[in-house]
């Protein structure tokens, strides 16, 4: 089951595993039914330079164990609720490495 969610509920949820981001456009939460099992958050690029309000990203993401394929799920709803407000591209990195970038175009 997918629903929105407030910021602070988010990183509620997402404080275990990251520091919590500046802000955000949305959030997205799944559950099982009974509970959270994951959650992400959607801002404005970290880079100024991809900044050009067609762009979001992904700026954080936490699920729990043992539930194949949420990240994915997550993201394809965050790209699916992005181009309904009109972005362009939804772009996340892996933490730990900052050379790793994934984009999806979502025109």
């Amino acid at each position: 089951m997918k629903a929105p969610t407030t910021l602070r509920e988010t990183c509620d949820f997402v404080n275990s595993h990251h520091v919590s981001p500046q802000g955000h456009k949305f959030s997205v939460a799944l559950s099982d039914g009974n509970k959270i099992i994951g959650m992400d958050i959607v801002g404005r690029p970290v880079a100024r330079l991809k900044d050009n309000g067609k762009v979001l990203e992904v700026t954080r993401l936490a699920v729990k164990e043992a539930y194949p394929n949420l990240c994915s799920m997550l993201y394809r709803t965050a790209a699916r609720i992005a181009k309904e407000l009109g972005y362009e591209r939804l772009i996340t990195s892996q933490r730990g490495l900052p050379n790793v970038k994934h984009t999806f175009d979502i025109c």
